[in-house]
């Protein structure tokens, strides 16, 4: 299923602050991945401030495009940063030096 403004998935961002109880609920074209957590949708908005402070973000940061719309030449599919991920993997953990 292709994804549009109407079906993307909404911003989990807290508008109100990082203790805030509103969601931003814009839609959310950027899945930033956490170490041992959930990843997180968010808006181009928010990109920065859930970098900065919400947790367990992995550093450096993978973020992927979910769209709608063109994909910016800068960013990673799920498919190629699952792909990059197991290229940086084998290069760290293989046994030949």
């Amino acid at each position: 299923m292709e994804i549009t403004r109407e079906n993307s998935p909404e911003c989990m961002a807290y508008t109100d602050g990082p203790d805030g109880s509103t969601f931003c609920n814009a839609p959310g074209p950027f899945v930033v991945e956490r170490v041992y957590d959930t990843s997180l949708v968010v808006c181009a908005e928010h990109l920065g401030s859930i970098l900065l402070h919400a947790k367990n973000v992995q550093w450096p940061p993978a973020i992927t495009w979910e769209g709608p719309g063109q994909r910016p030449p800068n960013t990673y599919t799920a498919d190629q940063y699952a792909q990059r991920e197991a290229e940086v993997h084998k290069r760290l953990f293989s046994k030949e030096s």
